[in-house]
């Protein structure tokens, strides 16, 4: 028999995230494979959940028992997702192909929704630009793993495994029915210093900056066309914002009608990542007055959208 504190703790959780009764039980029979009445004995109290059910129903929900198991309403429960992106192994792999599980068992879901506030470009905008991508994970190596020696651009390429990962992960974000971005004001700029100094310690060569430069007016060049869509490849409502207040990290939720998940970026790779559905509300609320304070690009926003993204590539081309 589970605590009492792990049962209490999973019905709240349930209610919250399904509100109708009726809705909920239904979707607990198909995943437990209990008749109606059971489900309903378990709901009212009369039999607790075994651990085996929570454990089922945490996986097919993306609840976590650590969440579940808090005494404590003053705590919320992170996963801190740590892979190893330079020399992966099988466990960094399937930590990263965690998210693609995620989108590829919401994609047909009829009401879903992801928020970005980006201080980096979003993966799933840089994915098909190589250079810029390498940029990143050369960045994550030079900054964290860097003990032994330090790494020149040209060396590192990244595996084959973790770049269809991330391709992967892009086509199944296209299937979000509604996805808005909110822009630093300074994210390509931000960029381009980067490869500055990088340049300056001599672990970029010249040729490499101009691929590098090459991609960067390509990526501008297409994040342009869907402002200016406002719609991605598969028709899906696509909205880009840019702030005028600076934020700290880089933020991202996605929602559907049983999954919440709030994202914290850290570290230029790194997800801090939450289901709890309090942490999500508070997130919602964060990523809604941002974008009160940002300024819409999409569609309608075409003199912004034009400002915006010469003064981007006269950025870039100071490469």
């Amino acid at each position: 028999m589970i605590k009492p504190n792990l049962h209490e703790n999973l019905l709240k959780e349930l209610k919250l995230r399904v509100q109708k009764s009726s809705e909920l039980v239904t979707i607990l029979s198909g995943i437990l494979n209990l008749g109606k009445e059971a489900i309903y004995r378990r709901l009212r109290g009369e039999v607790r959940f075994t651990f085996e059910e929570v454990s089922t129903i945490c996986y097919h929900l993306g609840l976590s028992l650590d969440s579940l198991s808090e005494t404590s309403d003053l705590k919320r429960p992170f996963s801190f997702k740590i892979a190893d992106f330079a020399n992966p192994e099988e466990k960094d792999y399937e930590l990263i192909n965690e998210f693609v599980d995620f989108l590829k068992f919401i994609k047909d879901s009829p009401i879903t929704e992801m928020g970005f506030a980006a201080k980096l470009i979003p993966d799933g905008l840089h994915i098909n630009y190589s250079y810029i991508t390498r940029f990143y994970l050369f960045k994550w190596i030079y900054q964290y793993d860097n003990y032994s020696n330090i790494k020149k651009f040209e060396d590192v390429k990244g595996t084959d495994r973790i770049l269809d990962i991330l391709r992967d992960m892009t086509y199944h974000l296209q299937f979000i029915k509604k996805t808005y971005y909110i822009f630093d004001k300074r994210i390509f700029e931000n960029f381009v210093d980067d490869i500055k100094y990088f340049k300056s310690i001599e672990l970029i060569n010249d040729d490499d900056v101009e691929s590098l430069k090459k991609d960067l007016f390509s990526c501008l060049d297409s994040i342009e066309q869907l402002a200016s869509k406002g719609i991605n490849k598969l028709g899906n409502k696509t909205e880009i914002y840019l702030s005028n207040l600076n934020f700290e990290a880089g933020f991202s939720y996605i929602e559907s009608e049983l999954y919440k998940v709030s994202t914290i970026r850290a570290f230029t790779m790194y997800d801090i990542t939450s289901s709890d559905v309090i942490t999500f509300e508070k997130s919602i609320q964060w990523m809604q007055s941002l974008k009160r304070a940002s300024t819409l690009i999409s569609e309608s926003g075409e003199i912004d959208r034009y400002n915006f993204f010469n003064k981007q590539r006269e950025i870039v081309d100071t490469l």
